[in-house]
């Protein structure tokens, strides 16, 4: 019953989205979704991080840490550069969420390989979304989610836009397994995260020599 209310609210959700692209031929991949999409759903992604964070050790405090940090600005960057910084973030939340017993997100991929779109990088996001809020669930089982599925009205958004929000998300949750550590994601995968973070300082170190 918890996942067809789950699914129900992403099929509605998804249904007012792409109401005005009907027209297009079934099956294909850009419908017609664009970046300001993205960062509506990233907006809501960052959202619950900042619900979830209410709920460890010193929740309000470390709440408010978080919903200070601020997106930095990016250029240039691409839809397939949005699709690689959410394929990173994933691998986080797919540990986070596996962590309570959530099953992982799942993938969208364009059949025909083709170049990566707007609409590939918001099918994508939209199955983040629901792991973050099935995640959110086990913390605080009686509240209500609908204010997780907001539709935004942004316009005029760029990957670089999209990108942002997700790097705000992904640094989030970084400081929420900082903070946390063993009580929200496996031990195992802390040791194995510390290995990467310090194998990338050492790359960006060696690189401004």
């Amino acid at each position: 019953m918890k996942r067809q209310f789950f699914r129900a609210m992403r099929f509605l959700a998804l249904a007012g989205a792409l109401l005005p692209f009907l027209s297009f031929q079934a099956g294909a991949v850009e419908l017609g979704m664009t970046p300001s999409h993205v960062v509506s759903l990233w907006t809501n992604i960052n959202n619950v991080l900042l619900t979830v964070s209410k709920d460890l050790a010193d929740g309000e405090t470390f709440s408010k840490k978080l919903a200070d940090m601020p997106p930095q600005a990016v250029t240039g960057k691409k839809p397939g550069d949005v699709l690689k910084k959410l394929v990173i973030f994933r691998e986080r939340m797919d540990a986070m969420a596996g962590f309570v017993g959530i099953k992982f997100s799942k993938i969208y991929k364009d059949p025909d390989g083709g170049e990566v779109t707007p609409s590939v990088v918001y099918f994508n996001s939209g199955h983040i979304l629901d792991t973050s809020v099935l995640m959110l669930h086990n913390f605080q089982p009686k509240r209500l989610i609908s204010e997780f599925y907001t539709r935004h009205d942004l316009k005029g958004k760029t990957p670089d836009d999209a990108f942002a929000m997700i790097d705000l998300a992904d640094r989030r949750i970084l400081a929420i397994f900082d903070h946390a550590k063993d009580t929200v994601v496996s031990p195992k995968y802390l040791a194995r995260l510390a290995e990467t973070r310090l194998a990338e300082n050492e790359k960006a170190n060696n690189s401004e020599k």
